[in-house]
């Protein structure tokens, strides 16, 4: 075979080639009806998602809901516990640590969680 041959087969075969689609891979939280997430992925996979940031991808936080096609952080209120001391009804610790739970018949001081 010659040169131009050679030559002339490579651009036939060049001109004809079907170059595949380049896909470029988008980040995907995939949720539930309620709108808690499913998975994290960039996998073209069934049900319901939506195209997030990369650093929204990294992070990859579970306390977020999807509410209207838009992700939103959960922010639960901060109800700090705290004891208080209740000689009627609290469970009776150690006069000096509040740590130790001791029997009724011993010298005591009740505490009871409230919230």
């Amino acid at each position: 075979m010659s040169a131009e041959e050679t030559t002339k087969n490579f651009w036939a075969v060049w001109n004809s080639f079907v170059w595949p689609e380049i896909r470029v891979p988008e980040p995907r939280l995939y949720y539930n009806d309620d709108g808690s997430p499913v998975n994290y992925t960039m996998e073209d996979l069934p049900g319901q998602y939506i195209t997030i940031t990369p650093l929204e991808f990294m992070a990859r936080r579970w306390d977020v809901k999807v509410i209207d096609g838009q992700l939103h952080p959960i922010i639960s209120p901060i109800r700090p516990d705290r004891l208080v001391k209740d000689p009627a009804s609290g469970t009776p610790c150690h006069p000096q640590d509040i740590t130790l739970v001791v029997p009724d018949d011993q010298a005591c001081q009740r505490w009871r969680l409230v919230k």
